[in-house]
């Protein structure tokens, strides 16, 4: 993409979908190719973990975490060649709202990548964190709503979403157990937080479509 050595700041919320933490801990190739990380969390054990992965990847030295709401940590100055928000629903408000959020992060030129997702059907989104979920149209017209042109779009198809919800459960079941051997102070943090993915899994499967938008920061 052209990005050369790039600084990447990669945004977790603490209210919606975001299971990198628990499997893969975010992309953590990411800093090889693109240059220094910025990660959010607001589950410390999380945050933990990240650091733990970056150092067996050997990237440790490129990134940098922090135990914070993205809310907050969003107030901060600063400007990125690339911003990654992995959540559905809207933990900023409105997708448009989000995305002016996210823009004042990124210098022109540089990139929103969006992991999020939009309605297929009228059932009402009552799961914290997907009340502003709209159908494809409407989210389309607010992610593009400051001007900023989407590069690629890549839906997942519901097959790819069944299985990869299998499977991220298996892993975050797994790692939830693992990290609660560890820090079993946060064990009933941990077993709140998989109970919770499967009920969302659920909505997920029965009534949304998932998929990533790459805009560019005009």
């Amino acid at each position: 993409m052209g990005l050369g050595r790039a600084r990447v700041r990669h945004k977790e919320s603490g209210t919606s979908r975001h299971r990198t933490w628990l499997t893969t801990v975010g992309p953590v190739g990411v800093p090889t190719r693109l240059g220094h990380r910025v990660g959010v969390d607001m589950l410390d054990a999380f945050v933990m973990e990240a650091r733990r992965r970056a150092e067996t990847e050997g990237v440790g030295h490129l990134c940098r975490f922090h135990s914070a709401d993205i809310r907050d940590f969003l107030d901060e100055p600063s400007r990125y060649d690339v911003a990654l928000l992995v959540s559905v629903g809207d933990p900023l408000g409105s997708m448009d709202r989000t995305i002016l959020r996210l823009r004042e992060h990124v210098r022109p030129g540089g990139y929103m990548i969006i992991d999020g997702g939009y309605a297929v059907d009228d059932t009402p989104m009552s799961f914290p964190g997907y009340e502003y979920v709209e159908d494809r149209e409407q989210v389309i017209a607010r992610l593009t709503a400051h001007g900023d042109p989407i590069v690629r779009e890549i839906p997942v198809t519901p097959e790819e979403m069944r299985r990869q919800d299998r499977e991220y459960t298996r892993r975050i079941a797994d790692q939830g157990r693992r990290l609660s051997r560890e820090h079993p102070e946060h064990r009933d943090a941990f077993e709140w937080y998989l109970a919770r993915e499967k009920r969302e899994s659920a909505l997920l499967e029965d009534h949304m479509v998932c998929a990533t938008w790459m805009l560019r920061r005009q």
